[in-house]
């Protein structure tokens, strides 16, 4: 069986307030398009405008719900890796999830420029998923660190040395 580090204390405890800072930013960015919303239908006929706010507001919710449980289900599969480990699939799949959520305000939000509490909330979203992503990338080197080690480790027993 290969070696499967744990999460380190200070890691799974900056990852954990890096969550919970980005499901606050997630929450203002649901509400800025539902309070705020865009002025890219002001132009638009009656039923293209019913039709496009529709479409906008399910976006919306829909890019909430989605995000909310990849944000859960890293939680919940980085508190499991705190207690048994964690290994390469691990870190790859979370990394691409990570670049996924960054790059969805900007095909999600309309015109990020619109407003600048639209931009300071990609900004800040853009951030702190860029971020978890890095420290995704640091486990993954690490893990390859400590195999590394733990092989050479094995190998030095068995040979008596």
């Amino acid at each position: 069986m290969k070696y499967k580090p744990k999460i380190e204390r200070r890691i799974f405890y900056l990852l954990i307030t890096l969550l919970s800072i980005s499901i606050i930013f997630l929450l203002f960015w649901l509400l800025e398009g539902l309070i705020i919303g865009t002025q890219a239908f002001d132009n638009l006929k009656d039923q293209e405008r019913e039709s496009a706010i529709n479409t906008f507001l399910t976006v919306r919710y829909v890019g909430y719900i989605t995000n909310s449980v990849v944000i859960i289900g890293y939680l919940i599969n980085i508190i499991i890796s705190k207690k048994y480990g964690y290994g390469y699939l691990f870190c790859f799949i979370w990394i691409l999830f990570f670049i996924g959520i960054i790059i969805a305000p900007y095909f999600t939000s309309g015109n990020i420029n619109e407003n600048i509490i639209r931009l300071m909330i990609v900004i800040f979203w853009t951030i702190i998923f860029s971020i978890l992503a890095i420290i995704n990338c640091y486990l993954l080197i690490d893990l390859k660190r400590k195999r590394l080690m733990h092989h050479y480790k094995k190998l030095r027993i068995s040979k008596g040395g």
